[in-house]
């Protein structure tokens, strides 16, 4: 099964920021790889720690999440790394709640397009993804893919192009934790 995800984590924190605003204590830190100002140009990193309401008024429940992803190119290699980690806590150990940690990390490699007919290129992709679940559950998570492709950048008309390739999931206990 292939499945192809991006997700831009700037926006992500701060849309779920904004919509429980009232219930959160939260501090973002982040670097913004396409920023004019950009201290590494194409480094993306999210930093951010937030104590939620679990309705009562108290703050029992503890996010922690730290995202790097960059965009470079060495030769004729365009690179794009990312690792992700969180982490949930929820301090009153309430029913029905996991504390869990997640690492998540991978690659993209692409070649440019050679000057020849069709201008083929290359491109692999590695992600993995482990779920340590440390309270509420022993059913940890696993989730492996990679893909492999070829794709003609000219095919038949000059815009058109055709990609094929082969991908592999493999994935343990990543439906429900219970």
């Amino acid at each position: 099964m292939a499945r192809s995800q991006k997700y831009d984590v700037e926006a992500i924190l701060d849309a779920a920021a904004e919509a429980c605003r009232e219930h959160w204590r939260d501090t973002t830190i982040t670097h913004v790889a396409k920023a004019v100002d950009a201290l590494v140009p194409g480094l993306s990193l999210a930093l951010g720690y937030q104590k939620f309401d679990d309705g009562s008024g108290n703050y029992p429940y503890e996010d922690l999440l730290a995202y790097a992803s960059y965009q470079g190119k060495l030769a004729f290699l365009s690179l794009q790394p990312y690792v992700r980690y969180h982490s949930f806590t929820d301090a009153s150990a309430s029913a029905g709640t996991y504390d869990y940690t997640t690492l998540k990390y991978g690659v993209k490699v692409a070649t440019d397009p050679l000057a020849i007919p069709l201008k083929p290129g290359l491109e692999g992709v590695y992600a993995a993804r482990s779920t340590d679940i440390t309270r509420g559950s022993t059913n940890d998570a696993q989730e492996t893919y990679w893909r492999v492709g070829l794709t003609l950048n000219e095919f038949l008309a000059p815009g058109a192009s055709v990609k094929v390739g082969y991908a592999s999931y493999r994935g343990t206990n990543v439906v429900d934790p219970a």
